[in-house]
C-alpha cells in the first residue's frame, strides 16, 4: 500500500517520550467491535483477538497471553494511548501475523548452553535436554534442525532454504522477573508471531499447573544481540535455577517435556498463523521511530 495511505490512515499524538495513537484508531483500523474503558482498564475485542490494557501500566493481555509494553498507557485531554513502539511491534504481528514477512522455512536452529560443571549449575544442561527433545520431534518429522551453543560468538552462520530459518535459544532465566518469559527483539514483527505462538502453546499448561505468576511474558529487547536477525528469533528463559527461584520445577522431566511439546506445537501455530490470506482492506501499521537503545523500556 503507498506510503501516503499508510500515512493518512494513522495520526500522532507527539508527548515527551514520543508519537502515541489513540484507542479509538486502533479500533477503526483493525475492525474491532467494541472499545471499552471502565476505570483504569480498557479492553479492544474482535472476533479473534481480546486485548487488555490498563492506563500507566506495560501490562498488555491478549487472549489471556502477557506482553510487556515498552511505554506505558497513557490518558491524554480524555483520549486513550498506545505509544507507536508497541502498535507496530505487538498490536500488528498478533493481530494481522499474516503480514509480518515471516516466508517459508525447514530449517531450525535450536541453541542452549554449553554443558559442564557451569552449564549444569545454572540450569544450562536442562535447557540443553529440552532442545534435544524438540530437535528429535522435528527432525522425525522432516526438518533441518541444527544445534548451536546459545551466545556462542564462534558459532557458524548459518543458513536455510534461500536463507530463511527460524531461530529459538533455550536458557534459564537468570533475570528479575523469574519464571517462564520469552524474548524477541524490539523490531522484528515476525519474531513477535513466533514469540506469541510458542509462549503460548508453552506458559497455558505452566499457568494451570503453577498459577499465573509462573507466566513473566513476552517482551522485547532492543539490546538483544542477535546473528543475522533478519530471521525469527526468540529466547525462551525457562525459569530461575537458584535457590529461590523455580529449581524444584525446571529439574522435572515432567516439566521439561511440557515446554518441549509447547515449543513444537507452537511452530506449528506460528506456520499456520502467517499462512493466512492478507486482507487489503486494512492498512499496515507505520514502522516504529529508531528505538532509543539508551532509554529505560517501561518507564
Amino acid at each position: 500500500m503507498p506510503a501516503a495511505a499508510e500515512e493518512e490512515s494513522w495520526k500522532y499524538t507527539t508527548l515527551d517520550r514520543g508519537e502515541y495513537v489513540t484507542f479509538e484508531q486502533i479500533k477503526s483500523v483493525y475492525h474491532f467491535t467494541s472499545l471499552k474503558k471502565v476505570d483504569s482498564k480498557i479492553t479492544l475485542n474482535n472476533q479473534r483477538v481480546k486485548m487488555e490494557f490498563a492506563q500507566d501500566s506495560i501490562e498488555c493481555r491478549m487472549n489471556g497471553l502477557l506482553f510487556i509494553l515498552l511505554k506505558p498507557v497513557v490518558v491524554r485531554e480524555g483520549e486513550v494511548l498506545l505509544s507507536r513502539e508497541d502498535l507496530s511491534g505487538i498490536v500488528e504481528p498478533v493481530v494481522r501475523p499474516e503480514l509480518s514477512g515471516a516466508g517459508k522455512f525447514r530449517t531450525v536452529v535450536l541453541e542452549a548452553p554449553g554443558g559442564g560443571d557451569e552449564g549444569a549449575a545454572d540450569g544450562g544442561e536442562i535447557a540443553g535436554e529440552i532442545a534435544d527433545l524438540v530437535a528429535k520431534n522435528l527432525d522425525a518429522n522432516g526438518f533441518n534442525v541444527v544445534r548451536r551453543i546459545f551466545g556462542d560468538p564462534e558459532a557458524p552462520a548459518v543458513l536455510g532454504e534461500e536463507g530463511i530459518y527460524l531461530r529459538i535459544a533455550v536458557s534459564p532465566n537468570l533475570a528479575e522477573p523469574s519464571g517462564l518469559a520469552t524474548t524477541v527483539r524490539v523490531d522484528k514483527g515476525a519474531s513477535m508471531v513466533l514469540a506469541t505462538s510458542v509462549h503460548g502453546t508453552v506458559s497455558l499448561p505452566m499457568v494451570r499447573k503453577y498459577g499465573v505468576s509462573f507466566d513473566a511474558g513476552i517482551r522485547r529487547d532492543p539490546a538483544w544481540d542477535v546473528p543475522n536477525a533478519a530471521m525469527p528469533s526468540i529466547l525462551i528463559e525457562l525459569g530461575s535455577p537458584q535457590p529461590d527461584g523455580e529449581t524444584g520445577i525446571i529439574e522435572d522431566p515432567a516439566y521439561q517435556k511440557t515446554v518441549a511439546d509447547g515449543i513444537i506445537k507452537g511452530i506449528t501455530r506460528y506456520r499456520i498463523a502467517t499462512g493466512w490470506k492478507k486482507n487489503p482492506e486494512i492498512p499496515p501499521a507505520p514502522p516504529p521511530l529508531e528505538f532509543d537503545q539508551t532509554a529505560n523500556v517501561g518507564e
